[in-house]
């Protein structure tokens, strides 16, 4: 019977769907951690200093399910390196007179670069007409205004993903496939791989083999973007502890 044909058919098509979705899921995510697996330490900004497209690429090849939102924190921290925002540590009395400690941010000169720039134009509309952004101010102003900041996140991954295509790091136009990627690709994912790994393995590694040129308050931006920054910083004063005073002042 032509319809019983058909009606076990679309059965077996609802069961059997999700189960190759599954497994084909599975497979890129296998391909992905052995391609992380044998990449070479990274010390050095990659991608050509380029956020958006290690932001774009870290979005496509993520294999530690981290928040996309990263990037807002990791422009934030270039802008402190960069001197348009200055961090301001205020010392309040809470309850019972206990003393608490509050960061903020003060906006100092708009920065250059298109994608740093838009986000200093809404740290500045969150900050009102002090100038000085107070430690929820961002939160709020993003309750308020979540498809500006939510508008933003999709802009700095396009243009990511654009210059990526500019360089030819598709061998077609898109792809979130290791096989997507051309050589030229792969070298660039292999750098914020690379990076990403020498960040979260450097108490491993011989003090010999760590350079004393690595410029830590821009490795930290990358960190804050791999959202493992707190862990790094951690691990860096075991290793370089005056360096943790040097990143403070």
């Amino acid at each position: 019977n032509p319809i019983i044909l058909i009606f076990i058919l679309f059965v077996l098509s609802a069961i059997l769907s999700p189960i190759l979705v599954l497994i084909i899921a599975i497979k890129r995510k296998i391909e992905l951690k052995k391609f992380y697996k044998d990449v070479n330490y990274f010390r050095d900004i990659p991608n050509g200093k380029n956020i958006a497209m290690s932001h774009a690429l870290f979005t496509d090849f993520d294999i530690w399910n981290s928040e996309e939102s990263n990037v807002i924190g990791a422009i934030i921290m270039k802008m402190i390196n960069d001197k348009n925002l200055e961090p301001i540590e205020n010392k309040t009395t809470g309850f019972f007179g206990l003393e608490k400690k509050e960061t903020s941010l003060r906006l100092i000169k708009e920065p250059e670069e298109e994608i740093t720039k838009e986000l200093y134009d809404i740290i500045k509309n969150a900050a009102g007409s002090d100038g000085i952004l107070q430690e929820n101010e961002l939160k709020k102003y993003a309750s308020v205004h979540y498809e500006i900041l939510n508008e933003y996140l999709k802009n700095i991954e396009s243009k990511g993903k654009s210059n990526f295509n500019a360089i030819n790091g598709y061998k077609k136009i898109l792809g979130k496939e290791l096989k997507d990627l051309s050589e030229v690709g792969k070298k660039e994912l292999s750098e914020v791989y690379g990076l990403r790994k020498f960040l979260d393995e450097f108490t491993l590694i011989s003090e010999r083999e760590i350079s004393e040129v690595i410029i830590w308050e821009d490795l930290l931006v990358y960190a804050t973007l791999f959202g493992i920054a707190k862990k790094v910083l951690k691990d860096l004063k075991k290793v370089y502890p005056q360096k943790i005073v040097e990143i403070e002042q």
